[in-house]
This record gives C-alpha cells, structure tokens and sequence, in this order.
C-alpha cells in the first residue's frame, strides 16, 4: 500500500473516531457559582433586577464597559420581568447580543435569557438568606443542539 493511501485512511480513522465521539459527548451545558454576601436579599435583588446596575459588578463591563453607556440599550423600563438590554462590542470576548428578563420574584429568583446570536441561553440567579447573610447563585443552562 503507498504510502498516500495509508496517509488518507489513517485521517478517515481519525475522521470517523472524532465523528463518533462527538454522539457521546453531552449536548447541554450548565455552569453554576455561589457566593455568600454581607447584605440583604432586597437589596442584592434590586442590583441584579435592574440592569442599568449590571456596569457596577459584571465580567463584560471590565473587557467593554462602553457597553453600558448607551441608553438606547436598555428597555424602559428597565428593570423586572421583560426588562431587555441589547448590546454591540467592538471587543470579540464582549460581541453581541441581547439579554431579556422572564421571571422575576422578589428576592427569591430572577431567571432571563440570554442571546449572543448562536441560540439562546437560560441563566439565573436565586436568592437565599442565611442568618445575616445572603447566598448568591448564579447559573447558566445552554442547549449545545447535536454535537
């Protein structure tokens, strides 16, 4: 056999063995953090609620905080359920998309979806008091479709 010919069946079996892992993978990803604070729950709960607030503590305001600064961005009003901020970065870690809030309970739950143009995301964030204290956790749930 010449050598091209083992060559190509040796990427078909490369080719055929990544195309059968990928069945067994898992399709879904979640990712959760906690975080216990020194406040109460009604005012963790209004920080997040409200998303003309999310420029003070989030990821994406370090890597683009001109994000924040448009007020075309955000839905009036801006805060609870069907609240939205939609956004457009020149930075490829912040992109694009839109965020839009589906669920708000007062200091228990705040549940939004999230968009950056390949499918959407479900993230949340539940409050709970322990002693002085409240616990923090934010989640997010993506369906990655077939692998």
């Amino acid at each position: 056999m010449s050598l091209i010919k083992r060559l190509l069946l040796i990427l078909f079996i490369i080719f055929l063995s990544v195309f059968a892992i990928s069945f067994i993978l898992p399709s879904t990803v979640k990712v959760e953090r906690k975080v216990v604070i020194s406040a109460s729950s009604e005012i963790v709960f209004k920080q997040v609620n409200e998303l003309q607030n999310w420029k003070n503590w989030t990821v994406w305001a370090e890597k683009d905080s001109t994000i924040y600064g448009i007020p075309s961005s955000y839905s009036n009003p801006s805060n609870g359920v069907g609240a939205t901020f939609n956004w457009k970065s020149t930075n490829d870690e912040v992109g694009e998309g839109n965020l839009k809030i589906t669920k708000s309970q007062p200091f228990e739950v705040i549940e939004a979806t999230l968009d950056f143009g390949a499918g959407e995301a479900l993230s949340y964030w539940n409050f709970q008091e322990k002693d002085d204290l409240i616990e923090v956790t934010w989640g997010i749930n993506i369906d990655l479709g077939i692998n």
